[in-house]
């Protein structure tokens, strides 16, 4: 089953083994990706996509999108999840759940500016474990590392996670745009 995505977002689906990031880094270099492209892997235990943006700003403030995607991620999983799970930050790009690792976001910047020195595309990627990769680990014997599955999480798919935190994070980058970084921030 395909995510359904918001507005402005394109899906590509990609096959098992590739890294969103790289791939969309790449199409974004040679001009075959561009802003609202989301690029994504059919997985069931982890959730891992890039999607690439066209900043208009400095390389600083488009970084900005890189702790705007852990909110949107938070959000997401706050809205799916059972209300016990307790989703936090940990700078500058880690994102945990009652206390221990989930995952992370990455992020790509274009080596090249634009005319008004923007950078050319920023792909932001998240990584989120949702289920165990194996079905001989024990929850709990790393305390530190942790997925949605373990948390309670059990009918959560990667799809529907997709879906929420693409739209989850159209919100936030709307509200980053009109109101700035500090909302994200609050």
């Amino acid at each position: 089953m395909a995510p359904l995505f918001p507005p402005l977002i394109t899906g590509h689906r990609l096959k098992t083994g590739q890294s969103p990031l790289r791939k969309a880094a790449a199409g974004a270099r040679k001009g075959k990706f561009g802003a609202g492209d989301l690029l994504w892997v059919e997985a069931n235990d982890t959730l891992e996509y890039a999607i690439i943006l066209e900043p208009t700003v400095s390389r600083k403030k488009a970084l900005d999108m890189v702790f705007t995607m852990m909110v949107a991620l938070g959000d997401a999983i706050g809205a799916l999840a059972p209300p016990e799970v307790a989703v936090t930050y940990t700078w500058p790009n880690r994102i945990r759940a009652n206390g221990a690792d989930i995952g992370r976001v990455e992020a790509i910047l274009s080596d090249e500016d634009d005319a008004d020195g923007a950078p050319r595309f920023l792909v932001v990627s998240p990584i989120i474990a949702v289920r165990p990769q194996s079905d001989d680990l024990d929850p709990g014997l790393d305390k530190d590392r942790t997925t949605l599955w373990d948390e309670g999480c059990g009918e959560l798919t990667v799809v529907d996670l997709i879906d929420s935190s693409a739209r989850h994070f159209m919100t936030w980058l709307n509200t980053w745009e009109e109101d700035g970084f500090t909302p994200v921030l609050s």
